[in-house]
């Protein structure tokens, strides 16, 4: 009894081992932005992330490796342009202001869909720079995972009329009557379905088992009405987006 213990403990060690020497874990990283002036004055407080995937992917998936490390390039970008905008603005301050100065970048990571076809990452950007309120914008990335590139929405779309009906018909259900929309808002989800507008597109990630479009803050609503995710499953939409993803 004892010795089938000890072998099957080896069994476990030897599979757990052999797990972290061939992880396809893919994960996001956080890197703190701390930015100081004279006196150690802290002006700026924040955070970006970076998409960290497996080294093996260097050689197995080049392309999504380039691809993200390209994305990646653009988060630490953006978080230097807002780290330049933060010491713009506190140099032009009055001393009683900048003693009162403190803004705030902070862009979250999530990974919503990690499978042998797509990969989807959702990233949450919340920055205030000390107005009447701080913005938040969400902006999704999806890759197909076979090539490495990154998946349009106009690549995947069958029937765009159709796609429209049905997110009009669902934020006209009871699901979405709390929310109060712009007039005209139907026009404007017209215009993010209009691919030859390179301007703005409708945010989305694909899951497992479905897809689910996200508008932002002012995209449709007021400010106050915040983000609204608009959900479907597969059997939903099977016939007005390619089934690829979802084989």
């Amino acid at each position: 009894m004892r010795r089938n213990i000890f072998l099957v403990l080896i069994c476990m060690l030897f599979v757990s081992c052999s797990s972290v020497g061939e992880s396809n874990d893919i994960k996001i990283d956080s890197i703190k932005l701390d930015v100081k002036v004279e006196n150690n004055k802290s002006i700026l407080n924040g955070k970006y992330c970076k998409i960290v995937l497996p080294e093996q992917y260097k050689i197995e998936k080049e392309n999504l490796y380039s691809n993200i490390d390209v994305l990646n390039s653009q988060f630490e970008k953006n978080a230097a342009r807002f780290v330049d905008t933060a010491k713009s603005d506190y140099a032009i301050m009055s001393d009683s202001e900048k003693d009162n100065f403190l803004y705030e970048y902070s862009e979250e990571g999530d990974i919503i869909t990690n499978n042998e076809s797509v990969l989807s990452i959702l990233t949450n950007t919340y920055i205030d720079t000390m107005g009447a309120h701080g913005g938040t914008i969400i902006k999704c990335y999806n890759y197909d995972m076979i090539n490495g590139q990154k998946i349009k929405l106009s690549n995947i779309i069958l029937d765009s009329n159709g796609i429209k009906n049905l997110i009009i018909n669902k934020l006209n259900s009871d699901e979405y009557s709390e929310f109060t929309f712009f007039d005209d808002y139907k026009n404007i989800i017209d215009n993010f379905f209009d691919f030859s507008k390179n301007d703005y597109n409708l945010q989305f990630n694909i899951l497992d088992d479905g897809i689910n479009f996200i508008f932002n803050q002012y995209d449709i609503a007021a400010y106050s009405e915040g983000i609204i995710t608009v959900s479907f499953d597969v059997n939903e939409i099977k016939d007005k987006i390619s089934g690829y993803y979802w084989e």
